[in-house]
């Protein structure tokens, strides 16, 4: 999660909130994970389904911002 992590924070392409979604994200699909590995299934579920929406949230402000900027006329970082 680390790697991860220190590479979003280097990347100037995203926005805060952004950021903080995609973390929100990460830690949640961790807790799944580890959720799951205990056998607590109804956790792991509910952990997953919201890791799920936060990525999927992330991915919709990442397309909005990547449009808003192609269209603004601003180069790429």
């Amino acid at each position: 999660m680390g790697i991860a992590v220190r590479f979003v924070q280097v990347s100037s392409t995203f926005t805060r909130k952004e950021v903080q979604l995609l973390r929100a994200a990460i830690s949640l699909f961790i807790l799944a994970v580890i959720a799951g590995v205990l056998g607590f299934s109804g956790m792991a579920g509910g952990l997953a389904s919201i890791a799920q929406l936060c990525f999927f949230v992330f991915i919709v402000l990442f397309l909005l911002s990547a449009v808003g900027s192609a269209l603004s006329g601003r180069a790429p970082v």
